[in-house]
Parts: C-alpha cells; sequence; structure tokens
C-alpha cells in the first residue's frame, strides 16, 4: 500500500475519539462532535487552508483520489457514510456538520464523484447541496461535473447535430419530366417568399422589442438583486464564518448538565461520588469544572474566538463523556447557555465503579462468591474503556486466591527510568517515549503532563518536586495528582 493512502487508514483506525468507528457512531445520530472530517472525507489539498490537518491529508491530485478510491476499506467506508448520510430525513449539512466542515463534505464528494463518476456522491451532493458541485474543486481541477456520457470541458463546442440527418423521403416526392410534386424547377414559389420575408420581419422586430425591455430589466435586477447575492458570496469566500464584530463579544457563562446513557442527572453530588473530572482546553490553558455549582464559564476574546472548545468528561483518565463547543454556535442574544452532554456510561455503570471505588479505599477484597458476579456485571457494560476501567479495579483489589500474584503487579507498575527522569525534573513527558506503556498507563503520563501545566502557572514546581521524590510506580504518581487536585480545590 502506498504511504499516501496508508495514512488515512492509520488515522481512521485510531481509538477513541476520533476513529472512523467513532465518526460512523457520530454521523448515525445526526451530530458530528469529534474532530475527524480531514481523513473520512477528504478534499482536495489545493484548495485547503493553512491548517496541518489539512495539510496533511489533503488530496494531491486527481489520480490519487483514484488511488483512495481503489482501496477496498476506504472506499467501502466513505460510501457507508454516503449511504448514512442520505438516509437522514429533515436534516442539512449544517445541522449535521457545522457551517464550516458542511463546505469540507461538499468538496470532497465533488472529488470523488470526479474521480470515479460513483452515482451515490452525486447523490450526498443532490441532496444537501441542490446539486450544486464545490465551485473551488472544479476550478482547481480546471474541470466541470460529469454527465452520464463523461466529463465536460468548460468550453463544449457543440458540433452540428443535424450533420448525419437524411433529407425526408415521401412516396409523391418524385421528379417526373422536369417537376417535383407540388413545384416547379423553374424557380421558387413567389407567395411563399412573401410569407417568408413577412415572417423574417415580425421576428426581428420581435426580438428588437425583447432586447430593450429585457435590457432595462436585467439592469435592475444586477443593480438590486445580483449586488446583493456578490456581497454575500465575497463575505463567504472571506472566511468561514462570518466575521464577528470585536464589540459584541462578551464572556458566555455556559452551564453544562450531565446525563447518563439511560437520562439520569449527574448533579455536584454525583461529580464527587464518582470521582468524575471535568476538563475543557481555552487559549492554551486547562481548567476544571466548578463541581459546587456545576457550571463552566467560557471567556472569549478576539483571539480565541474561533477555538474550538472540547469539552472532556472522565473518571481516573477514561473518557466517558466529550463534545465540541463553538462561539459560533452560541446563542448570542443569552448570557448563560444551558447545554446538556450526555456520557456514555449508565447509572447502573456508575454504581459499579462506585462499589469498587470502595472496596478499594478501605483496602478490603471482595468475597470470592461475589467476584464472578462482578465479572458478568462488568461484561453488560458497553463503553470498552470504562469497562476495563472497572476490570482492573476489580483485579487490585482481588480475593484471597488471587493476591499471589500482586507482587508481579506491582513490578509492572514501576516508571522506566528515562521517563522518572523527566517526572523528577517536573518536566513535561514526550507521548512517544510512552509508546511501549500499556493504555492505561499512557493516560496516567498525558494526565500528569496537563497537571504539569497547571503546576508550572501556578509556580508550584518547588512544592511538587518535593512530593514527586518518593515517586516510584504509576500508582504513587495517580496518587500525587490527585492529592494536588484536591488540595487546590480546598
Amino acid at each position: 500500500m502506498k504511504e499516501n493512502i496508508k495514512k488515512f487508514i492509520d488515522a481512521q483506525n485510531a481509538p477513541g475519539f476520533s476513529g472512523y468507528a467513532n465518526a460512523q457512531k457520530e454521523l448515525i445520530q445526526g451530530k458530528k462532535l469529534s474532530h475527524w472530517i480531514w481523513y473520512v472525507f477528504p478534499k482536495l489539498k489545493a484548495i485547503s487552508q493553512d491548517s496541518p490537518y489539512e495539510r496533511q491529508y489533503g488530496i494531491e491530485s486527481l489520480q490519487e483520489a483514484k488511488e483512495y478510491l481503489e482501496d477496498s476499506t476506504l472506499r467501502s467506508r466513505l460510501e457507508e457514510v454516503c449511504i448514512i448520510l442520505l438516509k437522514h430525513q429533515g436534516k442539512t449539512a449544517s445541522s449535521i456538520f457545522g457551517f464550516a466542515d458542511a463546505g469540507k463534505v461538499r468538496a470532497s464528494m465533488t472529488l470523488f464523484y470526479l474521480a470515479s463518476n460513483d452515482d451515490i456522491f452525486k447523490q450526498v451532493l443532490d441532496k444537501y447541496y441542490n446539486g450544486a458541485p464545490c465551485q473551488d474543486t472544479l476550478y482547481a481541477l480546471n474541470m466541470s461535473m460529469p454527465r452520464k456520457g463523461g466529463f465536460d470541458a468548460h468550453n463544449d463546442n457543440q458540433k452540428d447535430r443535424y450533420r448525419d440527418c437524411k433529407p425526408h423521403s415521401t412516396k409523391n416526392n418524385v421528379r417526373t419530366k422536369g417537376k417535383v410534386s407540388g413545384t416547379t424547377n423553374k424557380g421558387k414559389n413567389p407567395s411563399k417568399a412573401r410569407k417568408f420575408k413577412k415572417v423574417a420581419i415580425l421576428l426581428i422586430v420581435f426580438v428588437v422589442i425583447i432586447g430593450v425591455f429585457g435590457g432595462i430589466g436585467y439592469g435592475a435586477y444586477s443593480m438590486l438583486i445580483k449586488g446583493q447575492q456578490r456581497n454575500q458570496e465575497e463575505t463567504l469566500a472571506r472566511n468561514s464564518f462570518p466575521e464577528i464584530a470585536e464589540e459584541s463579544i462578551k464572556e458566555k457563562n455556559l452551564i453544562i448538565t450531565l446525563v447518563t446513557s439511560d437520562n439520569v442527572i449527574i448533579d455536584s453530588e454525583g461529580l464527587g461520588k464518582y470521582f468524575i473530572q471535568t476538563s475543557a482546553p481555552l487559549s492554551g490553558n486547562t481548567c476544571l469544572m466548578d463541581t459546587v455549582t456545576n457550571t463552566y464559564n467560557l471567556q472569549y476574546t478576539k483571539d480565541n474566538i474561533n477555538e474550538d472548545i472540547s469539552f472532556n468528561v472522565s473518571i481516573e483518565g477514561c473518557t466517558i463523556g466529550e463534545r465540541i463547543f463553538s462561539y459560533q454556535g452560541l446563542d448570542d442574544t443569552k448570557d448563560e447557555i444551558n447545554e446538556e452532554l450526555k456520557l456514555s456510561v449508565s447509572s447502573i455503570d456508575l454504581r459499579i465503579y462506585e462499589e469498587l471505588a470502595w472496596y478499594v479505599s478501605v483496602n478490603q477484597q471482595v468475597a470470592e462468591a461475589k467476584y464472578p458476579k462482578y465479572i458478568d456485571r462488568i461484561k453488560s457494560v458497553k463503553d470498552e474503556n470504562f469497562a476495563a476501567l472497572l476490570t482492573r479495579k476489580l483485579e487490585t483489589i482481588g480475593t484471597i486466591g488471587l493476591q499471589a500474584g500482586k507482587s508481579t503487579k506491582e513490578d509492572n507498575d514501576a516508571i522506566p527510568a528515562e521517563i522518572k527522569n523527566g517526572i523528577m525534573m517536573t518536566r513535561p513527558i514526550s507521548m512517544s517515549m510512552a509508546n511501549n506503556l500499556n493504555t492505561e498507563y499512557r493516560r496516567i503520563i498525558s494526565e500528569y503532563n496537563r497537571w504539569v501545566v497547571d503546576v508550572y502557572r501556578k509556580d508550584r514546581r518547588n512544592i511538587i518536586r518535593k512530593q514527586l521524590a518518593s515517586c516510584r510506580t504509576f500508582t504513587d504518581l495517580r496518587h500525587i495528582i490527585r492529592k494536588y487536585e484536591k488540595d487546590s480545590e480546598r
């Protein structure tokens, strides 16, 4: 497989919220929430904006688009998401993808229709864009949309369609002794010539009248209507979103309501009981949600107005909910916006976690009779990552018969020397150094990196270094982070 095509497979197979499986799930639900548009609906690189993702996953040429479709996996997935879109009723492209990404989908469908002439891509354009292709893509390729017979050039010179027509023959059209039925060979019929002249004069007069009044009407149309359309098109061409005046930007108080997958509201008490952590990066800073008022304040300025705010909900580093917020998606008429974020776990799943966390807090083992029952309950958890977290917690507690392997687990929990050196210096750890670690330990390193940024921001490096001096295992590191966060909340 060519490297320029393999990168799309690698990106789509990535775990979590950025992979194809999650993109398919969000499209079925009818709302894009995560970041995957660049490699699920790739478009022509020549019309991309100056974005690292668009530069990385932009299609170089029409030939590369054909190579993309020659890969059975990529083609089947692209057709699959098209089928999902065609099944939706009463939705627009903007309501599913958002204003900016809706334009990327149009460009992608146009590119692959030009590359394959496959009708399924044309159906998406017909359904969501009134059949109008992406003009930037057409101009970049110097093409127009193909008809069923093939591609059309911009200047499609139509040849004489009557060149091969044969004259009509009737049984009365027979030449006899210098005559043809109804005419003579001496000349044209005078009466027919006069009628032809009258018709020609009437046509000329009609064309002149239409030209005069049509010119006046078209001039008025150009001044009043076409001028407005041109101004709108120029505004959209300058930016994906209309420009927002600086004086209209004001602080937004965003109130998030967390709801489990079985529609149970998580209040402030639930946030503490289940150790739920919420965060969202804004202008490079990660801030924690206020667990007392259950609110999160977003301060927008002209510098971050176009940033997407990825709101994350997690338990012990395991993500159980995520949603994207943007200024353009909020109601400008309100200072307080109420939004709902549905989690990927149910209230029953959270109760399992609460029970296992209690065993850990009192350092007590699960009875041997309950151990297999917990395994069966964990099997019913639909979120695979959260089920893995519950399984690890159950194994940590264990029963009397499972404690023999505890020392081995503690040995595997040790932090590698190269990572430990960076931690002792309170420096962020490159995720490339954590490639050989399992998923849980990589999450702890990712959590440590976010935490150490907060430490630097509050200038508490000297205090934290003393605490990290005794850190030997990933469990120790997690306890130090949790203790710091609780002390900060006080």
